[in-house]
């Protein structure tokens, strides 16, 4: 329908009509990344702000709280997916499944490799720090 529209209304060719929505819809994933971002910013940067609140008069049940809800945020607590799929049986499977914990919220999923994992981390690790 959106084709048709653009085609009809704004009078464009069908190879027109398919740039204009190609690049709009490049343009609302940008723009939708990069909110969420800054909306996670801000966000953690408000929490730490309560936080230094609540620790200076010594209320420990909200600041308690308030570590919670940042943690749930920047994704620190293991999905029981993760957790599940680990074998544990070579020693080691602790160690991975704290590694995958960390890394998932940004980047790959649960069935991209441990190692795939730090690699991808390590690229995004980069751009921020180059942003």
């Amino acid at each position: 329908m959106t084709r048709q529209f653009c085609i009809e209304k704004l009078g464009l060719s069908e190879s027109e009509a398919n740039g204009t929505i190609e690049q709009a819809l490049s343009e609302i994933t940008l723009a939708a990344d990069f909110d969420r971002r800054n909306e996670i910013g801000k966000a953690v940067i408000q929490l730490d702000d309560i936080y230094d609140k609540t620790i200076r008069i010594q209320d420990q049940k909200t600041a308690l709280a308030v570590r919670k809800e940042k943690s749930k945020l920047l994704g620190l607590y293991p999905t029981n997916s993760v957790i599940e799929k680990e074998d544990t049986t070579d020693g080691r499977g602790y160690e991975d499944t704290a590694i995958r914990c960390h890394l998932l919220p940004f980047v790959g999923d649960d069935t991209t490799p441990t190692v795939e994992l730090a690699r991808l981390a390590s690229l995004k690790l980069t751009d921020l720090l180059d942003a």
